[in-house]
């Protein structure tokens, strides 16, 4: 265990390689804890899953570069692989069969997000790189992005939301835009271009320019944007953030060495190398984060006067509170999963988004110390819930776990 900043400590574990391979990097998790990124191999350069054991290879196209980059609850990964020369935006269906969802009429197209409804997004190279959302294989839309010269997306919510970024007159802007692509709204910058990275609930991360010219990390959220801070150095970038709001990124220290961050408590803390690591570290950061604390990166070590990335996972402890009774963010990510077992039967997706987009508003009113507020939304929860019940679309044994849950979140909140 490797004693951080702020009370917190981690478990430090070096993921390894494919057979054959000597370099790797994991960019993003789920909340069961599986794990996926790149490796080098004995077939170069392949795109893994971690499930508790050994790396697996996941699968190409046909042989050629392969990296996967994001992870659903349900197990898919989307990602890219080559094919002819071209890299294609592809997903692998509950980790495994390799699916090419197409170019979007483009030459090129790459995969960086994908939300619980197995809807993808990423970006298309046509005349220029276009943001894409994918609903299924050749089924692509491209995004509005007005007089833009670049788009991309790089994350979407369950219910389709997604965020990234888009090029007006040079200057790169951080945009949300509306499930059905055709509205983007920019999400402002305390200084110069800005782009998008992730997004969930608890808030939207990526970075901004500020007035030294500098990238900075930072948080738009429902009190606004805010600027995270950095291990002590001029840089940093927010990459990924958690249902709890914890961020993880990288940022440079004192030394100006770029190095893995958490920002969790207001403070931002270094994601630090294992006992006995195999070199110094030359560079690392933290690519994901799930709701359990876990995240995931790489550290690129010196060794053998070379720079060898090393997938790595750490798990921190100290970011709840007592392990043996239920916090309200505990109960909420409960009420989550409860709602989530009843899709899509009997809850059509229209009907779970409702009830999650409730759960998830009580939790950022509970994060603000809205107390009162977040007891209403959960109350609002309750009526819809009991709504269902009374017209057949929920049997009551469905519903109990949701309802004692939710009553048990407002007893804790008031």
């Amino acid at each position: 265990m490797v004693p951080l900043t702020g009370g917190l400590q981690a478990y430090v574990c070096d993921l390894g390689f494919l057979d054959g391979g000597d370099e790797s990097e994991a960019n993003d998790l789920n909340g069961a804890g599986q794990i996926v990124g790149w490796s080098k191999s004995s077939a170069g350069k392949v795109a893994f899953l971690w499930d508790g054991g050994p790396m697996q290879d996941i699968g190409t196209l046909d042989g050629g570069l392969t990296v996967a980059y994001a992870i659903n609850g349900n197990g898919t990964i989307a990602g890219q692989s080559y094919l002819s020369g071209q890299s294609h935006a592809v997903i692998w269906p509950n980790g495994s069969g390799i699916t090419d969802l197409g170019t979007a009429s483009g030459s090129s197209s790459t995969a960086f997000g994908i939300n619980d409804d197995d809807e993808v997004a990423g970006t298309a190279r046509t005349s220029w790189d276009r943001a894409v959302l994918w609903t299924g294989p050749f089924n692509a839309t491209l995004l509005l992005d007005a007089a833009a010269d670049y788009s991309t997306t790089n994350d979407i919510s369950t219910g389709g939301d997604a965020v990234g970024t888009v090029k007006i007159g040079g200057v790169k802007t951080a945009v949300r835009w509306t499930p059905d692509g055709l509205h983007h709204t920019p999400l402002g910058s305390p200084g110069g271009a800005s782009e998008a990275m992730a997004w969930n609930a608890a808030g939207i991360v990526g970075t901004y320019k500020d007035g030294s010219n500098d990238d900075r990390p930072i948080i738009w959220n429902d009190d606004g944007m805010q600027d995270l801070g950095t291990l002590g150095g001029s840089d940093g970038e927010a990459l990924d953030i958690n249902g709890h709001g914890h961020v993880v990124g990288e940022s440079k220290n004192s030394g100006g060495k770029f190095l893995a961050t958490l920002w969790a408590g207001g403070a931002a803390v270094l994601l630090d190398a294992p006992p006995n690591p195999p070199g110094p570290v030359h560079r690392s950061a933290a690519n994901g984060i799930n709701d359990n604390g876990w995240a995931v990166g790489y550290i690129e070590y010196e060794i053998g006067g070379r720079w060898k990335k090393h997938a790595t996972l750490w798990v921190v402890q100290g970011l709840g509170t007592d392990p043996g009774e239920r916090t309200v963010d505990e109960i909420l990510d409960d009420l989550d999963d409860a709602v989530n077992d009843l899709y899509p039967d009997p809850l059509d997706k229209g009907q779970r988004n409702s009830l999650l987009k409730k759960i998830r508003s009580a939790r950022r009113k509970a994060d603000q110390g809205k107390n009162n507020s977040a007891a209403n939304k959960l109350g609002a929860l309750i009526n819809e819930v009991n709504d269902l019940v009374s017209t057949g679309i929920l049997t009551q044994p469905e519903a109990q776990k949701i309802l004692e849950d939710a009553n048990e979140a407002i007893d804790l909140l008031t």
